[in-house]
């Protein structure tokens, strides 16, 4: 997913800022007993589109390092079991709604000519 903000300058419009979100998907499970969410993000990068590094290379303001495949920046799981299903004591610990968050990683760059 990708998104582009633009400026108009001399009625000229010129990419601005870029964002993009890398592998986003989510994974529902419906059983008779239960019922399971797990959703996740890979990576997200906001990038400045009108000043670069010395390298020639576009400056990252919000980047999250190399995530490897199978691994996510963000990951939320959510699952609800039914208590009068015959394993909420056992399997879910009398529990009949968890929430669990993962998060990883996230790199916040500021650069002086970038902020002014």
């Amino acid at each position: 997913i990708s998104a582009e903000l633009r400026e108009t300058k001399a009625d000229v419009e010129l990419p601005f800022l870029r964002l993009s979100i890398h592998r986003v998907g989510v994974d529902l499970r419906a059983h008779t007993f239960d019922l399971s969410v797990q959703a996740f993000m890979g990576g997200i990068f906001l990038q400045h589109l009108q000043y670069k590094v010395i390298t020639g290379e576009l400056i990252n303001i919000i980047n999250s390092p190399d995530v490897r495949e199978g691994e996510h920046l963000l990951s939320v799981s959510f699952v609800q079991a039914d208590t009068k299903g015959p394993q909420f004591k056992t399997l879910y610990k009398s529990t009949a709604q968890a929430i669990g968050i993962e998060f990883t990683t996230l790199e916040l760059v500021l650069h002086q000519g970038v902020v002014l």
